[in-house]
């Protein structure tokens, strides 16, 4: 990146323009749930049950954060009776799956935060139950809910700051110039984009629906490519969908993926760049059009912000005869240290609810455990889970069904520099998964009825590796020359000699303190006092306008 030169009195001033970012802080909070989940008909067991959280939004406030998610399960529940209910047969000892959707609002403390911060929200499903709740007052069968999440929430503010990067003082001047130097994420840009997804779908061969019961959504894998001045974003959105069938009135779902690819125009960016995507379905609907086909519609807003990390060199004094700096004060996060790290994940104890004729697809998902992972010196202790969605086909039914396993990890990676209470980014991605049988494949004959299925004896192996980067950061805060001035006089002088003695009206900026405001006309802090009566020095409010008055005679802070 060049710098802007100028010349000041025989000085040769480097000026460059950064927007860097800086932590106001971060917390974890746990957050509990209970409702009431309500099954169609009784239930004779849970089977298994998949949950996580989508669309997820911040609100920041004053020194705290509000945040709003929908809760999203899907129950796999077998049915104790044979019963009609609203159309819909459901058959005693046969699995149906039943999706729920909570909406939830919490609130994360969080000291030094403000409404212009920049919030990052995750969020992971800790622990989910049900308990039977006997004699339910509705006509379905009632259950207890009990979730635990985990919700994280970081905070950042950016700063666009002009900083001199250099000066070139005459020889024989006897003017000593102080430099530091720090690593900092430049922001580069940010930038959105709509897309709309729209598909016509033909459901699964054989199958004609006389409805479709509900159809939920969602954002995933997404992946970009980096050129310059360009982003190529990738994703799929994946689709559930509950249908009536049309003769036997059951219930029944299946998946489908549509795969979308976009670019975000971003001046600036290279294929170096460090580039994150936010993804939030806005808006899907999937309508039936006959018994075999149907029609979606989705648009997705994606969020692509770009930061690049880079070392630079600032001026944070200049000492000698007729010189006067103006300082402020840069709150940036200094990066300490970038590491990654592999893990293999195998687990060969997998079975099925089902007898499966083979994978159809599976979807893999990283969730890190910030509670229980560690910074120590030099190292991270990373704890999280592997949360794997497989879709198999049974053997019996021809059916395509799914099924969720979680396998818990831990891994470390080495970080020079790093210290316990340091800030830490964590981003993970899914290499490789795949899901294979160990064995001989079931066959009508031994595992539909009247044989019966026996899962432990229909092995299968997962392979899986993962990838986890961290950054580790710390907030430093430089007081950086921003102007010099020589014999009195510097470029960015806020009086002009036309203006000497008048007053004038000063809006307060990041950074800013009285003895630097007074520094900067020419007063001083008393006369600032006197001008603005009420006006506290410890609590100066950005965008507050004050009174000034240039050039009082005598003065220098």
């Amino acid at each position: 990146m060049e710098c802007e030169e100028e010349m000041i009195n025989g000085f040769r001033i480097c000026r460059r323009k950064f927007k860097v970012q800086h932590v106001v802080g971060e917390n974890t909070n746990q957050v509990s749930l209970r409702s009431v989940v309500i099954f169609p008909v009784e239930v004779r067991k849970i089977m298994d049950v998949t949950a996580e959280v989508r669309d997820l939004q911040a609100t920041p406030l004053d020194d705290k954060v509000i945040v709003e998610g929908l809760f999203h399960k899907q129950i796999a529940w077998v049915s104790n009776v044979s019963r009609e209910i609203g159309g819909i047969a459901y058959l005693q000892d046969a699995v149906y799956d039943l999706p729920v959707d909570e909406r939830f609002t919490t609130f994360v403390d969080l000291p030094g935060v403000t409404p212009d911060s920049v919030i990052e929200v995750d969020a992971r499903v800790e622990f989910v139950d049900h308990n039977d709740i006997p004699d339910g007052t509705t006509s379905g069968d009632e259950w207890q809910q009990t979730v635990i999440l985990e919700v994280h929430v970081r905070a950042t503010e950016t700063m666009e700051v002009d900083i001199i990067t250099d000066i070139e003082v005459p020889a024989g001047s006897g003017i000593k110039v102080i430099k530091d130097t720090i690593t900092v994420e430049d922001v580069i840009g940010e930038a959105e984009k709509q897309v709309n997804v729209m598909a016509n779908i033909n459901l699964p061969a054989g199958v004609e629906a006389a409805k479709v019961k509900s159809a939920d959504a969602e954002v995933r894998n997404i992946t970009t490519e980096v050129l310059p001045n360009k982003v190529i974003v990738q994703g799929t959105l994946h689709k559930q969908v509950f249908y009536v069938d049309a003769t036997t009135r059951q219930m029944f779902e299946f998946s489908i993926d549509e795969d979308f690819t976009t670019f975000v125009h971003l001046d600036g960016v290279t294929p170096r760049t460090d580039v994150t995507v936010n993804a939030v379905l806005e808006y899907v609907k999937f309508d039936l059009v006959t018994p075999t086909t149907a029609t979606q519609s989705a648009i997705i807003k994606l969020v692509v912000r770009a930061v690049a990390t880079r070392k630079i060199t600032v001026v944070t004094d200049v000492i000698g005869p007729g010189i006067d700096v103006v300082k402020e004060i840069l709150k940036a996060e200094h990066v300490v240290a970038e590491g990654k790290q592999q893990v293999a994940i195998e687990n060969t104890n997998i079975t099925f609810p089902r007898p499966a004729r083979k994978v159809a697809k599976t979807d893999a998902r990283i969730d890190i455990n910030r509670s229980e992972s560690k910074l120590l010196p030099n190292k991270i202790v990373v704890v999280g889970s592997l949360h794997k969605q497989i879709f198999y086909v049974d053997v019996c039914t021809n059916g395509v069904f799914e099924t969720s396993f979680d396998e818990p990890f831990t891994t470390f990676v080495d970080v020079k520099g790093a210290k316990p209470g340091m800030n830490v980014t964590y981003r993970k991605r899914v290499e490789h998964v795949d899901v294979t049988s160990m064995g001989p494949l079931p066959t009508v004959e031994d595992s539909c009825p009247p044989a019966v299925y026996v899962p432990e004896d229909f092995r299968w192996k997962q392979t899986a590796i993962v990838e986890i980067k961290v950054k580790v950061t710390e907030t430093r805060e430089l007081n950086v020359v921003t102007d010099i001035i020589v014999g009195g006089k510097g470029k960015h002088d806020p009086c002009p000699d036309d203006d000497y003695g008048k007053v004038r009206h000063h809006v307060i900026r990041q950074g800013d303190t009285l003895y630097k405001i007074a520094q900067q006309y020419g007063t001083t802090v008393n006369e600032l006092m006197r001008l603005n009566p009420g006006i506290d020095p410890n609590n100066l409010r950005v965008g507050q306008k004050i009174r000034v008055v240039c050039g009082i005679p005598g003065a220098k802070g």
